[in-house]
């Protein structure tokens, strides 16, 4: 059985001189399916500790393009028992910078759920990025 969680906009940011992003919050998940608040905040606590990577890349995406701004949405699955965050693609990107997706989803796919459970989750999870004059 898998659970499904999507974050949409929370405001959370990361700031680099240049960089900020935006991360999300809110969840949808399966009922019963081992899916809680508690796998939701696990989630957000793993994405967290690659803000600063995260901001890295989009710094890299500002210099060959100034102007990048937009929302990088990626899709996973934290895995039964072990908690890796495996099949980590981009769903959808406003920016249109394959070096950014790609450095989004090398960060996300080193992740592991803190506590890992029984069931798989499907996440997606949009990341906002927009520069800071």
């Amino acid at each position: 059985m898998t659970s499904q969680i999507k974050f949409f906009s929370n405001n959370r940011s990361l700031t680099s001189l240049l960089a900020t992003f935006l991360m999300a919050s809110t969840t949808v998940g399966c009922a019963g399916s081992g899916f809680d608040k508690a796998v939701r905040t696990d989630v957000e606590s793993r994405i967290a500790t690659v803000q600063p990577k995260f901001g890295a890349c989009y710094t890299e995406a500002l210099k060959r393009n100034r102007k990048a701004a937009g929302t990088v949405v990626v899709s996973f699955v934290a895995k039964a028992n072990s908690g890796k965050f495996e099949d980590v693609k981009v769903v959808r990107s406003d920016i249109g910078d394959p070096e950014l997706d790609k450095c989004v989803i090398d960060q996300v796919s080193a992740l592991t759920l803190d506590k890992p459970v029984k069931n798989q989750v499907l996440v997606e999870y949009p990341i906002a990025f927009s520069a800071h004059d």
